[in-house]
């Protein structure tokens, strides 16, 4: 394991994502597309939503390939319905399908939505809630979009902890079960399994 994937590990919390690739006739499942800003995963959908791409890695690479004039993405959020919202796959009608900087600015905008209209939610599952004081969207990173039918991505996500853990100290909504949980381990997700693993973690 490479010293940079290992620090990751040890500052980011991997939201569970539980959809699994469907085979459909005429239809090749593609490789993810994975972001990496400086050889590090993730490219954190604040700087995304604002254009900011310093050391993105292959920002300008076409990454819609085999798609129509649309593309759905998707993801879940523990204790919240799942979110699926529907894009341009092209930048315009009949053009090159849209680059990785481009799908990253598109999936920030529909993250930040999210956490915008879910913030006074409470959800169904403690210590994963969003919103001011909580997991806040300036945390959230954009680690991969895996494809799971023809038109549709699951986004894979994950959030600082240290980012998480530093801002709950400061307000009074703080949460000692999960800034106990967030520093001692991290939640991640067997696709293949569909089943979620925890790394615990020396701190």
């Amino acid at each position: 394991m490479s010293s940079t994937v290992l620090h990751w590990e040890f500052t980011f919390a991997s939201v569970p994502q539980a959809y699994e690739y469907k085979s459909e006739r005429k239809y090749t499942k593609l490789p993810a597309v994975e972001f990496f800003v400086n050889n590090t995963r993730g490219i954190r959908l604040l700087d995304a939503s604002k254009g900011n791409f310093a050391g993105l890695a292959d920002p300008d690479s076409q990454v819609m390939e085999e798609h129509g004039e649309k593309v759905s993405y998707l993801f879940e959020w523990p204790g919240y319905k799942t979110v699926k919202k529907q894009m341009n796959a092209r930048r315009r009608k009949g053009g090159a399908v849209q680059t990785r900087s481009r799908v990253a600015q598109q999936v920030a905008t529909i993250v930040e939505r999210f956490i915008d209209e879910e913030s006074d939610c409470v959800p169904s599952i403690h210590g994963w809630r969003v919103g001011p004081g909580y997991v806040e969207f300036d945390s959230v990173y954009l680690i991969a979009l895996k494809r799971i039918s023809k038109g549709t991505w699951v986004a894979e996500l994950a959030f600082s902890m240290q980012c998480y853990i530093l801002r709950n100290h400061e307000t009074t909504s703080y949460s000692p079960t999960l800034s106990v949980l967030l520093a001692c381990c991290v939640r991640t997700i067997r696709s293949s399994e569909q089943s979620l693993r925890l790394w615990r973690l020396d701190v």
